[in-house]
C-alpha cells in the first residue's frame, strides 16, 4: 500500500493560462505559430503526467535463518543442522521513481543496493530429533557481505471518497539478493558422537571464510495509499505520507561455499531450493520545499519464508547427496532519509 498526505494536494488539473512571450522569454516560430515552449509543459504544468525521483540512504536490520534435516549414524534427525545470521546490519542506497499517467495510471520502481558491516552468525549440529544433543556449535562474525533489491510495480489508480486520499491496487515483480559470509570462526559446544569430532572448544585453527548467497524472485500483488493533508501551522512546507502492502510469491534458491570442509566441493558446496512467500511494508512521509523539491523520510518492515525444499551436497569425489531442507526465515527492518524531486 502507498498512502500519500498534502497540506495543499495535488496542483489543479485545470489548464492554466497560456504562456506568453514575456513569460518564457521565447519567440514564436515564424513558420508555424507554435510556440517552442508547449512540448515541455508536461514536465512541468500538465496534470496528465507526474514525475516522482528519490535517492534515499537506508540503514537495516536482517536475519536469516534455515534448518536441513538428515541421517546421522543410521537416524534420521528433523534437525540435523541449525544456521542463523542476526543483527546483520546493512548501509544501503535506494534509487526509486514513481511515474503516473493521467491521474490513474501508476508505475513505481526501486533499486537498492548495500553493504553489511556488521552482524553475528550461529551454526549448530544436533544428535537427536527436537534440536536435542547438540553436539557442535560455533559462534562466528558475519560483517561483510552485499545486498541487492529491484522491484517494479503497475497499477490503477483511484479516489473512493475524499481527492485527498488515492488507492491504487498493484501487479508487480521483485528481486531480491542477501550475500552473507562467516569468519572468525569460534567453537562454542563441541561434543564427539560417533563418526564426528567437532573441533576443541575456541578459535578455529584454521581461517573460517564461508559464504551463502540467497535469491528470492517473484510476483506480488499490493495496494499503495496516498494521501495529501492540510499543511500544520507549524511547518513551512506541505506533507504527503504514504503507506504500501506487498504480498509476495518467490523461488528462493541459494548456493554455499564451506570453505573449512574437505569433502566438499568448492566453490559450490551445497545448493538450496523451495518455494515461499513474503509480505512488505513501508510508510513515508515527504516534506515539500517547493513545486519540485522535498524531504523524505520513512520506514519500512518484510518477512519472508519458505516451505520445505531441498538441500543438494556436492562432493568433493563427484558425488551428490539430497536430504530436506526445512525451512527458510528472512526478515528485515529498515528506516530510510532521502530527497524527492517532481516534475
Amino acid at each position: 500500500m502507498l498512502i500519500i498526505f498534502s497540506a495543499s494536494g495535488f496542483s489543479s488539473a485545470s489548464t492554466p493560462p497560456a504562456p506568453t512571450d514575456a513569460d518564457t522569454g521565447r519567440v514564436e516560430n515564424p513558420d508555424t505559430g507554435n510556440n517552442s515552449s508547449d512540448t515541455s509543459s508536461i514536465f512541468v504544468s500538465n496534470p496528465d503526467v507526474k514525475l516522482y525521483f528519490n535517492a534515499a540512504i537506508s540503514h537495516r536490520i536482517d536475519s536469516l535463518e534455515w534448518n536441513i534435516a538428515g541421517q546421522l549414524n543410521g537416524e534420521y534427525i528433523d534437525v540435523l543442522s541449525d544456521l542463523t545470521w542476526e543483527d546483520i546490519r546493512i548501509c544501503q542506497v535506494v534509487l526509486s521513481n514513481r511515474t503516473i499517467f493521467h491521474d490513474r495510471l501508476s508505475f513505481r520502481g526501486s533499486l537498492g543496493i548495500g553493504n553489511i558491516y556488521g552482524g553475528d552468525n550461529q551454526d549448530s549440529d544436533f544428535a537427536g530429533s527436537g534440536r536435542s544433543n547438540e553436539f557442535s556449535r560455533s559462534n562466528n562474525n558475519a560483517d561483510d557481505g552485499k545486498v541487492v533489491d529491484l522491484s517494479l510495480g503497475l497499477g490503477y489508480r483511484f479516489s473512493p471518497g475524499s481527492g485527498r486520499l488515492k488507492l491504487a491496487p498493484m501487479l508487480g515483480y521483485s528481486q531480491h539478493w542477501q550475500s552473507l559470509t562467516m569468519s572468525d570462526g569460534y567453537q562454542t559446544v563441541s561434543e564427539a558422537v560417533p563418526g564426528i569430532r567437532p573441533p576443541d572448544i575456541g578459535p578455529f585453527e584454521d581461517m573460517l571464510d564461508s559464504a551463502y548467497k540467497a535469491h528470492w524472485k517473484g510476483p506480488w500483488v499490493g495496494v499503495d495509499i496516498f494521501f495529501d493533508v492540510p499543511k500544520p501551522a507549524f511547518l513551512f512546507s506541505d506533507m504527503e505520507f504514504m503507506f504500501t502492502f506487498e504480498y509476495h510469491w518467490a523461488d528462493y534458491n541459494a548456493d554455499a561455499d564451506w570453505n573449512l570442509r574437505e569433502d566438499f566441493m568448492h566453490p559450490k558446496s551445497f545448493e538450496h531450493e523451495a518455494n515461499g512467500a513474503g509480505m512488505v511494508f513501508s510508510l513515508d512521509a515527504n516534506l515539500r520545499f517547493n513545486d519540485f523539491w522535498g524531504l523524505n523520510i520513512g520506514a519500512g518492515y518484510q518477512k519472508w519464508s519458505t516451505g520445505s525444499g531441498t538441500d543438494r551436497v556436492f562432493f568433493s569425489n563427484g558425488d551428490i547427496a539430497e536430504t530436506r531442507l526445512n525451512e527458510v526465515k528472512w526478515s528485515s527492518t529498515a528506516v530510510h532519509i532521502g530527497v524527492e524531486c517532481r516534475f
